[in-house]
């Protein structure tokens, strides 16, 4: 699993150069590296205050991954956690 704490940048219509960014979120990031096995993610959160869970329809879960797939997501803007958790 990885996670990672980026931004989306936007760009200047005018002079195409680069703008301001939003506001930092989170993505997670899952990928089968089992050798000999599929695995199943049936949960992914964010313990933080408030705990996040990530629930979006366009990425369900419970995942079934293969060999070398992978499974991504992000919690929406508004339900990002307002604490930092500690990295691990």
């Amino acid at each position: 699993m990885l996670v990672h704490e980026a931004v989306f940048l936007s760009r200047d219509p005018a002079t195409g150069s680069k703008t301001g960014g939003s506001a930092p979120q989170y993505f997670v990031k899952v990928t089968n590296l089992s050798e000999a096995r599929d695995i199943e993610i049936t949960h992914v959160w964010v313990d933080g205050k408030p705990q996040v869970h990530l629930m979006n329809p366009a990425r369900p879960l419970p995942a079934r991954l293969r060999q070398d797939e992978t499974w991504e997501n992000r919690p929406t803007p508004s339900s990002q956690p307002r604490d930092r958790p500690p990295a691990r």
